[in-house]
C-alpha cells in the first residue's frame, strides 16, 4: 500500500546533523505537517530529477513547449579540477542556490563561441553536446 499526501507547501528541508539523511517537511491540504525522510544519497538523485520534473510540469500547466524556468545568477566561480582536463563551474543564484558543472576547455570555448554569436547576430543561442 502507498501512502500518499497530497502537499500544500514545502514548509523546510533539513540535513540531519551526521548528514546521512534528508527530511523534506510538508503542509498537507488540510494543513497537517508531514515528513519524509531519505538518506543522503537520495539527494543527487532529487537534484537531477527535479529540473525536469519542473519543466514538464511547467509545459503541461501551459501548453507551451518552449517555456523553462529561469533562474537569475549572482555569481560564477571558475576553478581547475584535480582533473587537468576539467574546469569546475559553479553558478549561483541570489537566494543561494548553487550548481556546478564539470566542463572541458572545449566545451567552455564552444559555449564563448555560441554567446558571441547570439550577441553578433540577436539570434538564439543553439543546444551543443
Amino acid at each position: 500500500m502507498t501512502t500518499e499526501i497530497d502537499g500544500q507547501a514545502l514548509s523546510g528541508i533539513e540535513v540531519t546533523l551526521d548528514g546521512s539523511s534528508l527530511r523534506l517537511h510538508v503542509i498537507d491540504t488540510a494543513g497537517r505537517k508531514a515528513m519524509l525522510k531519505l538518506p543522503a544519497d537520495c539527494i543527487s538523485s532529487l537534484i537531477m530529477s527535479l529540473p525536469n520534473a519542473d519543466a514538464r510540469a511547467l509545459r503541461l500547466r501551459h501548453k507551451d513547449e518552449s517555456l523553462r524556468t529561469v533562474f537569475p545568477v549572482r555569481s560564477t566561480i571558475v576553478e581547475r579540477s584535480t582533473d587537468p582536463d576539467i574546469y569546475i563551474v559553479t553558478i549561483g543564484t541570489p537566494d543561494a542556490f548553487q550548481v556546478s558543472f564539470g566542463l572541458s576547455p572545449s566545451q567552455c570555448r564552444s559555449i564563448w563561441e555560441r554567446v558571441e554569436t547570439a550577441e553578433a547576430s540577436g539570434e538564439s543561442m543553439r543546444r551543443f553536446n
